[in-house]
């Protein structure tokens, strides 16, 4: 660089005098700024408004810097212009990005795999060649951990170019004291010049920092986070936490979206299970109660706590979760409860295992209408759940409340499950969210365990173990503890009680069977299970009938698919595409869950987004820089492709659906997994 962005910046509005000097609420650049907060963060707005007599002050130093004081401790120790400038270039010269793997198009399923393989080949037939690192200095997304007095954003936001900008400040009396300081008003007028959105995280705690950071993100077009920028301004605990946490954990922010096939496979399985016949939902809030409930899991720390749980049956509510059913049946405990998430064949084929071994009968069983037919008919009675987000919830679920969040494991369906129920005493077991041996996360009676099934993925992530020393963890389960511990601290007057050996949980305290007497503790297990009964709530064939409608499900399916034609049409046109057009369909696909088109659009959300990040990151690594008007050709043909066969495959299975209800077929046909063979 030459000349610095920061040698134009002054803190116009102090007072000449050294020393401490209050900030200028009643400066013009404060009011400005107030204002353009009021217009671009009305929620961070409130809050600086209420500040009235902060505890920190600004501090103008000899030659006119500026820093800030609290109890006589300034905050930068020099002045604040000059720190921002020498950390600015010394930043810039090996900037933090973070990057993607290549994407593996072997590895991806479906319509978003076979767009990654035909774009590659034509990329090969056309001579166009990658290099193995980004060569875009331009980002999408800029994450700054900390605002401070804010003198290093605006060049930031003038480096990066980014079109999403997320500023982290644990304090907010930094960025009322940045009000007097630096222009705000104008950052933010310039922002909306240039399609550019600047989004304040104002907490003190890591954990909701990097929830929220992960929340922005993906509502924001998540496709383009490769090469997304981290600058770390100061440095505290919380901020250096949630800056570690946030790299680590940077994969999570594109995980769990969805794609094509699933959504299709998750629609024929919800209406082959409302079928004909009245069907008992989770709907309500049930009120709560004392009751005891364990919650048991599959991980490998059960085993030890078999014997406990089987003494003390009498003594709670049993609840099993995914494949931990068949542990406990072999060893002759019988849950009151069983959980379900997975809508695939396996989850099936595994339930037709354990019920061809053991008896089932009297098990409740809980899973969403998405799940596979053939496993609510394995038991005497089902309480199906609507699942967040999906298209067979926007088409069929109006007006009931969903289980939230159920994913990404059934660890975290039946947490939910376990507080609409109203049990405040929960306990834990075999609930590991990983494991102490990193050959094996699951229990010695589970068909992992056995042998059935191999283990799919292996812990390799270390971190603290429940009681003590190190358990480790892979990508899923780390989501799947964090999404927990959200849960537990939204409910912070749910008593989680972790008696499982594996990964530690916040909100959940720690304790070992041998600390536990539950000998006083009187159960009436069938008052309780009626009144959980009482609460549910009846779906009837009426009521889906008002939710289907062939001719009007048609037609939004009709004006999604051309509107994204549209989009593509006139980037296509253009003699060298700019990447607009994937703006403008990253948030077309953001759809309005009040939108009449939000069922067509959550077929596609997540393997239009996958696509869109492939071809980002394809983009991005261009050996050769004047082909980039071809290659965006390339990409934009193939996704029409790709939308021209997610069409006619919509337009199948709606009419079979239509059908279905008719009575004129028996089975709504869904797409296999990938490798699945017809053992079910």
């Amino acid at each position: 660089m030459t000349d610095s962005p920061l040698d134009t910046a002054s803190p116009d509005n102090v007072p000449v005098t050294p020393g401490v000097v209050p900030s200028l609420p009643d400066s013009p650049q404060f009011i400005a700024n107030l204002a353009a907060f009021e217009a671009h963060a009305p929620e961070l707005h409130a809050r600086l408004s209420r500040l009235t007599e902060p505890l920190s002050t600004l501090v103008l130093l000899p030659g006119g810097g500026v820093d800030m004081s609290l109890q006589g401790q300034l905050f930068y120790g020099e002045d604040a212009i000059e720190g921002s400038e020498v950390q600015l270039h010394k930043y810039l010269t090996n900037s933090l990005r973070l990057y993607f793997n290549e994407p593996d198009p072997k590895a991806i399923e479906g319509v978003s795999g076979d767009f990654c393989l035909a774009l590659r080949a034509r990329m090969e037939e056309a001579g166009i060649d990658l290099n193995r690192e980004s060569v875009s200095q331009n980002s999408h997304f800029t994450i700054i951990f900390g605002a401070g007095l804010g003198f290093h954003i605006e060049p930031l936001i003038q480096y990066t170019q980014c079109r999403v900008l997320l500023v982290v400040e644990p304090t907010l009396e930094n960025i009322f004291h940045s009000l007097s300081v630096i222009d705000w008003a104008g950052m933010f007028a310039e922002a909306d010049e240039n399609g550019r959105e600047i989004v304040f995280i104002v907490e003190d705690d890591a954990g909701a920092i990097v929830t929220a950071a992960r929340d922005i993100t993906r509502r924001r077009n998540p496709a383009l986070l490769d090469g997304i920028y981290v600058y770390l301004h100061y440095g505290n605990s919380v901020l250096e936490a949630a800056k570690e946490r946030f790299q680590r954990e940077l994969f999570l922010n594109f995980t769990g979206l969805g794609f094509f096939e699933d959504e299709v496979r998750m629609m024929a399985n919800a209406c082959s299970n409302l079928g004909k016949e009245q069907t008992k939902v989770i709907n309500r809030q049930i009120p709560v109660h004392d009751t005891k409930l364990f919650i048991l899991g599959s991980g490998p720390s059960i085993d030890k706590d078999l014997d406990f749980i089987k003494a003390n049956r009498d003594r709670a509510i049993l609840m099993s979760i995914g494949t931990g059913l068949r542990g406990l049946l072999a060893h002759g405990i019988k849950p009151d409860y069983h959980v379900e998430l997975e809508n695939e064949f396996v989850t099936g084929y595994l339930n037709r295992l354990v019920a061809e071994e053991f008896d089932v009968s009297e098990i409740t069983l809980i899973c969403s209408y998405s799940t596979q037919k053939r496993v609510p008919e394995r038991f005497d009675e089902t309480f199906f759940y609507f699942r967040e987000r999906t298209s067979s919830t926007m088409l069929f679920g109006e007006g009931f409340q969903q289980i939230s969040p159920a994913g990404p494991t059934v660890a975290n369906t039946a947490i939910a499950a376990a507080i609409r129920f109203g049990f405040k005493d929960v306990y834990l077991f075999g609930v590991d969210m990983g494991s102490r041996d990193q050959d094996l996360y699951h229990s010695s009676g589970s068909v992992y365990g056995r042998g059935v099934l191999s283990e799919f993925q292996l812990p390799h992530t270390p971190m603290p173990a429940n009681f003590g020393g190190t358990a480790f963890a892979e990508d899923v389960l780390i989501w799947s503890r964090h999404s927990l511990e959200n849960m537990l601290r939204a409910h912070p007057y749910v008593r989680c009680t972790n008696c499982s050996d594996g990964a530690r949980i916040e909100h959940a305290v720690p304790k070992l069977t041998r600390t536990l007497d539950l000998t006083n503790d009187v159960l009436d297990r069938e008052a309780v299970k009626q009144q959980i009964r009482d609460g549910i709530s009846v779906y009837s064939e009426g009521r889906r009938r008002q939710s289907w409608y062939l001719p009007l499900r048609g037609s939004e399916i009709r004006v999604a698919i051309d509107t994204a034609y549209n989009c593509l049409e006139r980037a296509v046109a253009k003699d060298d595409p700019d990447l607009e057009w994937m703006h403008e369909l990253a948030t077309f696909l953001r759809y309005d869950m009040s939108n009449e088109r939000r069922v067509a659009l959550s077929f596609l959300y997540g393997s239009v987004l996958l696509i869109l990040g492939c071809s980002w990151w394809y983009d991005r690594r261009l050996a050769q820089a004047d082909r980039r008007g071809d290659y965006r050709k390339i990409v934009i043909e193939e996704l029409r492709s790709s939308f021209g066969w997610m069409d006619k495959r919509l337009e199948k299975l709606y009419q079979e659906v239509d059908d279905y209800f008719n009575g004129d077929i028996e089975v709504i046909e869904a797409p296999r997994e990938a490798g699945w063979t017809d053992r079910d």
